[in-house]
């Protein structure tokens, strides 16, 4: 399919941002328990997931900046609460 399109750049584009949905709701079904995490960037990026799956209005690099930029989620993980659980405190109320 790639291929055979003459906009080949956007039809591959197009592919990386279905296979990303895929894999944020793929690792997000497994983030409801603690897992045991190698180390805290581990349990960061299933957050980071979980706030993108969670919420339309993050992107992956806002999702990114969000969570690396608060300081609870050390302690959330000290504390080992499931990402999913840390992800809900990253909603935006109007």
């Amino acid at each position: 399919l790639i291929q055979k399109c003459p906009e080949n750049e956007d039809v591959k584009e197009f592919y990386d941002k279905i296979c990303f949905i895929q894999n944020v709701y793929e690792v997000e079904s497994t983030c409801h328990e603690f897992k045991d995490y190698n180390n805290i960037e581990e349990y960061i990026e299933d957050v980071i997931l979980c706030v993108v799956a969670y919420f339309s209005y993050y992107d992956e690099e806002r999702a990114r900046k969000a969570v690396n930029s608060a300081d609870f989620v050390k302690e959330a993980y000290e504390n080992k609460w499931a990402a999913s659980e840390v992800a809900w405190d990253f909603v935006i109320l109007p």
